[in-house]
């Protein structure tokens, strides 16, 4: 197969977009060519049969010389792709969905967020399939939309050297914003702090938006104010390709969003054996049997403490790793979700 693939970001030092570097990496084994155009190039290290086109956000170029950058590449490159597929972007399916329906190419969209707007119901009508990570992380009915996973690729998460950090480590990962609840994060700190447990909150990410820049100001200060600078480490941004050991040394995660999409930074964290607790009702489909123990119920910070409680004095329950992990691997791994897409863009 022949494919253009479209994507926001090609860097395999992204901390939230690195590990779009590995799908492409997986995507080429079994592609003959693959001709990628994406907003932003950074560093990258992909095989020959790859081609990378940016539309020059890297280098400060305008909106409307990124437009035509793409109509460029769309045309240019015409003969040289049989399908495509375009991941978490439908804008260019707006844009280009008429010619590629009259060219007869085959196009894909991966979209997980619970957002519905025009422009996804416009590219609704174009493509030939959707996919998304799970039910929960696709609101607009279509008879096109299959469920696919997360596509983590699970490799990079063994844990060569899986010993855990003293005082005990709670994980958060991801970007720093209101969304992600982390002041709830915080009173859980103070709760357990209260009952003479001895461990550390790492929060490893950044905020992207001015909004979230005074989230992480508010969180900070919050910190300061409760005297937990003992307890809670800002760690800042990590780039995705490097995280493994985080999860490897940490003894449980958090990841407390509202329902919706499936967060991968739940599924990276089981995929390195440490247990996540999550409050997006869509894992109850990857907790199951075990989702008493890792659902926590939104903004309650008693919950969220009492269910830490239990993973910080207790000793880490095999069985559960072993159910979860292969959960994972039947639902999310990379190797499955690429073999899927191709399947269906044929």
């Amino acid at each position: 197969m022949k494919l253009l693939i479209i994507t926001q970001k090609v860097d395999e030092n992204d901390d939230v977009l690195g590990f779009f570097h590995r799908w492409l990496l997986e995507f080429a084994k079994h592609c003959e060519h693959i001709i990628v155009i994406c907003l932003w190039k950074g560093t990258y290290s992909l095989p020959e049969n790859v081609k990378v086109f940016s539309l020059g956000k890297e280098n400060g170029v305008s909106k409307f010389r990124q437009l035509l950058n793409f109509y460029k590449y769309v045309f240019a490159f015409r003969n040289q792709y049989d399908s495509v597929y375009v991941h978490m972007n439908p804008v260019y399916i707006c844009l280009a969905g008429p010619l590629w329906r009259w060219w007869r190419k085959k196009i894909g969209l991966s979209y997980i967020h619970k957002n519905v707007d025009l422009k996804l119901r416009i590219a609704e009508k174009f493509v030939s399939v959707i996919f998304s990570a799970s039910a929960s992380s696709f609101c607009l009915p279509t008879k096109k939309l299959r469920i696919i996973g997360h596509g983590i690729d699970m490799t990079q998460f063994i844990c060569l050297d899986r010993y855990k950090e003293v005082p005990p480590v709670i994980v958060a990962v991801g970007r720093i914003s209101p969304i992600k609840n982390l002041d709830i994060a915080i009173d859980v700190v103070t709760l357990l702090k209260n009952k003479g447990l001895q461990f550390k909150l790492k929060i490893i990410g950044s905020p992207a938006t001015q909004e979230d820049e005074g989230y992480l100001d508010g969180l900070e200060k919050k910190v300061k104010d409760l005297g937990l600078e003992s307890h809670v480490c800002f760690v800042g941004s990590i780039p995705n390709r490097l995280i493994s050991p985080e999860y490897c040394r940490a003894t449980v995660s958090i990841n407390i969003l509202p329902t919706g999409g499936i967060d991968k930074a739940v599924l990276e964290s089981i995929a390195a054996g440490t247990p996540a607790l999550s409050s997006n009702q869509g894992f109850k489909e990857y907790f199951g049997a075990y989702e008493n123990e890792l659902i926590v119920q939104e903004r309650d910070a008693n919950d969220l403490a009492e269910k830490l409680e239990y993973f910080l004095t207790k000793p880490l329950d095999k069985n559960m790793m072993d159910y979860l992990g292969k959960q994972v691997e039947e639902k999310a791994s990379l190797k499955k979700l690429v073999q899927v897409i191709l399947g269906h863009l044929l």
